[in-house]
């Protein structure tokens, strides 16, 4: 490996990293303690458990840790609604986006893995013959912007960016679909939360009741998701 492959190496590792704590360090500056430690948290809790968006975002909106960190509405009150669902929004946004970039530009290291990166190798070169062939690149791009929106389980940054080169699409459509579809998915969430579980929240006298309240939220989104996939197919 030559200096300037080793160079490129190292830029694809850190870049994504780099801008997730170049973000991190613009909220330190721009928002109150209280608020950067509660966006921090839920940037690390959505990074390194399997806790879903339909759980964590209405939840650091409206709760927060309880005994721990206000949620964001209990923070600063009604009065900066689209400021708060920013805060959380972008986040969450950030930590997809930034796995999908870590592996468009990481995913010729897998390739090198003996038996599963050949393999994988020769998927996505079938995929985008298959794409070429049926001049299938803008219904591709749609259809991951709409799964990752969705917010499913497995539509995060790291799942959406392999079934999009597994399915033959280019890297940076790839990576634009995932930053496309979880800002739109997580801004619904966002705002659902805000104006139909706040006042359920607000309404709840203790925290055990106000965690049953992001549950119950969590459980409509998941019925609604459910009745929509449904429809969906049966459509077809």
């Amino acid at each position: 490996m030559t200096l300037h492959d080793a160079s490129k190496r190292f830029l694809c590792l850190v870049l994504p990293a780099a801008i997730a704590f170049l973000f991190a360090g613009i909220m330190y500056l721009a928002l109150d303690f209280p608020t950067f430690a509660l966006a921090g948290a839920l940037m690390l809790i959505y990074f390194i458990t399997p806790i879903g968006k339909y759980i964590l975002i209405p939840g650091a909106l409206l709760v927060g840790v309880p005994g721990v960190i206000d949620g964001l509405r209990p923070l600063h009150g009604q009065s900066s609604p689209f400021l708060d669902i920013f805060i959380v929004v972008s986040s969450v946004v950030m930590i997809d986006s930034m796995c999908s970039m870590f592996l468009v530009l990481n995913l010729d290291v897998i390739h090198k893995i003996p038996g599963i990166g050949p393999w994988i190798g020769r998927i996505e070169e079938q995929g985008r013959e298959r794409l070429r062939k049926k001049g299938r690149e803008g219904i591709a791009f749609a259809g991951l912007t709409g799964f990752v929106a969705l917010s499913v389980q497995g539509s995060g940054g790291i799942g959406s960016t392999l079934l999009g080169r597994v399915g033959g699409m280019k890297g940076a459509l790839v990576f634009a679909a995932v930053t496309i579809g979880a800002t739109i998915g997580c801004t619904a969430i966002a705002v659902a939360s805000w104006y139909v579980g706040g006042p359920l929240v607000d309404a709840a006298e203790s925290s055990t009741l106000q965690i049953a309240s992001i549950i119950t939220l969590a459980v409509i989104f998941s019925i609604v998701l459910y009745v929509l996939s449904r429809r969906r197919g049966n459509g077809r």
